[in-house]
């Protein structure tokens, strides 16, 4: 069968989080693997890669947590485990960039807050952000989700959370564009 990922190597893998390097000996891969954006994360003496089913490369450990089970883990803190799929979740509390790594992020301002979008060309094509106002607060306190770089959500450079507990889903085209679903 034509384009069957193939990955072959030995356990042996060191990552550097000063360069955001993960070194591996021995590494035979087919079909084009794409390593792009792995970040820094910590993995165990019982840690080897895999592939998911779409063909990402994961770290799995039988001592990651979950009871000891089978789990699949990631730098970003994005999973499955033994009690199902999680994704990371970061608090904000003042206006910056929203970390590449995030999943769900819980706005907690207690004043106006911008939140910028990390530039679309640095995530992952359909890369999803779920903001939420989790303090009420939308309705006096302006939440703005903006973009930079040129790059659009929807075609406008920002929008704003407007009800209180409001929320909204954004992923990305992995280009310049993000989108709201």
């Amino acid at each position: 069968m034509s384009g069957k990922t193939h990955l072959e190597g030995d356990s042996t893998f060191t990552f550097n989080p000063s360069t955001d390097t993960l070194s591996i000996s021995k590494l035979s891969a087919s079909s084009g693997i794409n390593l792009a954006g792995i970040l820094a994360g910590t993995a165990t003496t019982a840690s080897f890669l895999a592939l998911d089913s779409n063909n990402n490369i994961i770290l799995t450990s039988s001592a990651a947590g979950g009871g000891g089970s089978d789990d699949e883990f990631s730098a970003s803190g994005n999973g499955i485990g033994a009690n199902g799929v999680f994704f990371a979740r970061t608090v904000i509390t003042a206006s910056r960039i929203i970390p590449i790594a995030s999943h769900y992020i819980g706005v907690s301002a207690s004043s106006n807050i911008t939140l910028t979008l990390p530039l679309a060309n640095t995530t992952t094509v359909g890369q999803t952000f779920v903001i939420k106002d989790e303090m009420g607060v939308a309705d006096t306190h302006d939440i703005i989700v903006a973009t930079a770089g040129g790059h659009t959500i929807d075609g406008t450079t920002s929008v704003q959370i407007e009800s209180p507990f409001g929320a909204i889903n954004i992923y990305s085209n992995g280009s310049n564009k993000y989108f709201i679903y």
